[in-house]
């Protein structure tokens, strides 16, 4: 997928970055959800703050792009298997770093290259 995101695959720590997709955009055909009206899965906190949603509580994530950071572990709730994931300020015990792709930017995206609506 680095390719295709036209990112480099390692971190400035030289591991590489890990990405989660909500499992609504991933398919084997180039199809997307129409209409676009998918809550996610996926949710981004800052403490017990989400950072992305609706105002019927879904989430807008569709995308995580992260890196474990120096200590190349995870961190806070980044280290369990679930769909939420932490980002926050950096600290000693604390050094992962995410970015995350809401679906208004996808949507935007996938309009502009003329691939949805289908």
């Amino acid at each position: 997928p680095w390719v295709d995101l036209a990112v480099e695959p390692q971190d400035a720590w030289g591991n590489f970055f890990r990405y989660r997709v909500d499992e609504e955009m991933v398919g084997e055909d180039d199809e997307f959800p129409y209409p676009f009206d998918t809550g996610s899965g996926l949710e981004v906190k800052e403490g017990t703050t989400s950072l992305i949603e609706k105002d019927d509580g879904k989430s807008q994530v569709l995308a995580i792009i992260y890196s474990y950071g120096k200590n190349a572990e995870a961190d806070g709730k980044n280290a369990t298997t679930n769909e939420i994931y932490e980002t926050g300020d950096l600290t000693p015990t604390f050094d992962d770093i995410l970015i995350w792709l809401p679906k208004t930017i996808v949507v935007n995206r996938l309009v502009r290259a003329g691939k949805w609506p289908p």
